[in-house]
This record gives structure tokens, sequence and C-alpha cells, in this order.
């Protein structure tokens, strides 16, 4: 079996299951998410990264850490 290449070994190598990408659904008011799609358009960032980084701050300035 490959992983994304002909040769055997090609391609990138998939992550463990604990680090794997999840979906998640979030409705919020068209405004807000125009806002969030310009802020990240702005600052070149995806804005999966700009959510993670966002949890991973909340988290360390959070009392309990969450």
């Amino acid at each position: 079996m490959t992983a994304g290449g002909k040769r055997q070994g090609a391609g990138r190598k998939p992550l463990p299951p604990d680090q794997r990408a999840v979906g998640i659904t979030m409705r919020v008011r068209p405004d807000i998410a125009a806002r969030f799609s310009a802020w990240c358009t702005l600052r070149g960032v995806s804005q999966s990264r700009a959510f993670s980084a966002w949890v991973k701050r909340s988290a360390r300035e959070s009392p309990k850490g969450l």
C-alpha cells in the first residue's frame, strides 16, 4: 500500500489518530463570519489556524486552563 505516491514510501505519512483535524460547525451571524474571513485573509492565515491559535491563547489565559 502506498500513502500518496506511486513508489513505496512516497508521499506524506498519515497523522496519528489523536493529531488528525476534525470538522466543527458553528452558527454565527453573517456579519461575524464575514469579519472573521476578512481578518484571516488580511493576515494570510487559514480560518482553522486562526481559530486554533485563539483557543490555545484563551486556554493559557484562563485561570483554570479549561
